[in-house]
């Protein structure tokens, strides 16, 4: 029977389009902006290249303005948002893009160790929370739903499974804190977004991946929502 296998796809891609229209509005933009100071030119230190071929004015300190991009999710109908520390770590200035709707967000509290910040923006009407689900509970094979910011592109859905739980042991520095490992999609400006179960319930905070090149080769780690929750609850 051709047709059963058919629409046991369907249930699934439905299930998808539902777990996408739920939370579109509940996953957020974040952008930051910080001034760091550029290094000195070491030719000014040389007398003749002071004298004939550098600018004076290479002589001033300056400073370049960078950019950067993440993700968050929306905790609280009042502006509280959940991204990773790591995206706001050390910035001056932190916007929140809501369906185009942009907010200056405060930084309340960001933990270094499990990379996880809280923000608080003032939004104009009551902002849609997303549904936490149970960490413990997930298992390989599970369905793995991430939404998020890859290179600015502004709520991009990607799907793939649970690789494993439980790694540890990612971080150069000997972090052995728990990930959720999935090859669900996830590249820069991901980072701080949620990920997802099949009923659309925020199962982990899309944190960092494994790639030699800077891009996807299916290897990426999430923080268990659990302990984004006690972090957050301290926060």
């Amino acid at each position: 029977k051709s047709g059963e296998p058919v629409a046991d796809a369907l249930k699934v891609q439905d299930a998808f389009r539902k777990v996408f229209e739920v939370n579109k509005h509940r996953v957020v933009f974040i952008s930051t902006e910080q001034h760091v100071k550029l290094q000195r030119n070491h030719f000014m230190d040389d007398p003749f290249f002071r004298e004939f071929f550098v600018n004076p004015r290479m002589n001033q300190p300056h400073t370049q303005k960078r950019t950067g991009l993440g993700t968050g999710f929306v905790l609280s109908e009042d502006g509280y948002i959940c991204t990773n520390h790591h995206v706001v770590a050390g910035v001056e200035k932190v916007k929140v893009n809501i369906d185009s709707a942009v907010y200056d967000a405060t930084v309340i509290g960001s933990d270094e160790r499990t990379d996880i910040a809280l923000l608080k923006i003032n939004p104009k009407e009551k902002l849609e929370p997303v549904f936490l689900g149970d960490s413990s509970t997930v298992r390989v094979g599970d369905w793995a739903i991430a939404i998020g910011n890859p290179f600015g592109l502004d709520r991009t859905f990607t799907v793939g499974v649970v690789s494993a739980v439980g790694r540890k042991d990612l971080d150069l520095m000997g972090d052995s804190q728990a990930h959720i490992q999935t090859d669900a999609s996830i590249n820069p400006g991901n980072s701080g977004g949620p990920l997802m179960n099949i009923y659309g319930e925020v199962i982990g905070i899309n944190r960092m991946i494994y790639s030699e090149t800077g891009g996807n080769i299916g290897i990426g780690f999430a923080i268990p929502v659990n302990t984004a929750r006690a972090v957050l609850d301290e926060l």
